[in-house]
C-alpha cells in the first residue's frame, strides 16, 4: 500500500513539474524588418522575459521586446536617439522595484563617435529617465551591474 501511494505521489509530482515549464521559439521583429539583432535577454520578476537590441533597416534604433512566460509579446518599444545615424541597446537589468535599466550607445554626429546611454523604463515600458554618458571618444556600455541602490 505504501508503495502505491509513493508511486502515485511521484507521478503526480512529475506531471505538476512538467506542466509548469514552457518552451517556446518565436521571432520578434520591428515592422517586419529582417535585420533586427538581440543583444541581451533576461527573465523578469513576473517570470516573463525582456530583450534589448536594435533594428538596422530604414530606422536604425534601439528595439525592446517584453514577453510573458510563454513568449507572447506584452509590449515593444522603439527608440531612435540619433538621426540619421544609429544606436543600440546592449544590456538590461531589472531592479527590485520591477523597473528596468537599459544600457547602450548611439552615434554622436558632432564628435563622429559613440556615446553611451542609460535608459530607465517602468514595467509598462514607459520612459522614466534617459542619461547620456560621454567620457571620451567611442564610449560603449557592454554590461550593467547594480552595485548599490542607485549606482550601476
Amino acid at each position: 500500500m505504501k508503495r502505491i501511494v509513493l508511486i502515485f505521489f511521484a507521478l503526480f509530482s512529475l506531471i505538476k513539474i512538467s506542466n509548469a515549464q514552457y518552451i517556446f521559439q518565436k521571432l520578434y521583429n520591428y515592422n517586419n524588418y529582417f535585420n533586427d539583432v538581440g543583444f541581451c535577454v533576461i527573465q523578469t520578476l513576473d517570470n516573463g522575459y525582456i530583450s534589448v537590441g536594435n533594428t538596422v533597416n530604414a530606422n536604425d534604433g534601439t528595439y525592446i521586446v517584453k514577453t510573458n512566460e510563454k513568449g507572447d509579446t506584452i509590449w515593444t518599444k522603439f527608440y531612435d536617439f540619433c538621426l540619421p545615424a544609429g544606436d543600440e541597446a546592449t544590456t538590461i537589468i531589472q531592479l527590485a522595484d520591477s523597473t528596468f535599466i537599459i544600457g547602450g550607445w548611439y552615434v554622436d554626429t558632432i564628435e563622429g563617435s559613440r556615446d553611451s546611454y542609460l535608459l530607465k523604463l517602468n514595467t509598462l515600458g514607459d520612459t522614466l529617465w534617459f542619461i547620456t554618458i560621454d567620457v571620451g571618444h567611442n564610449d560603449r556600455i557592454i554590461m550593467l551591474k547594480q552595485i548599490n541602490d542607485n549606482e550601476f
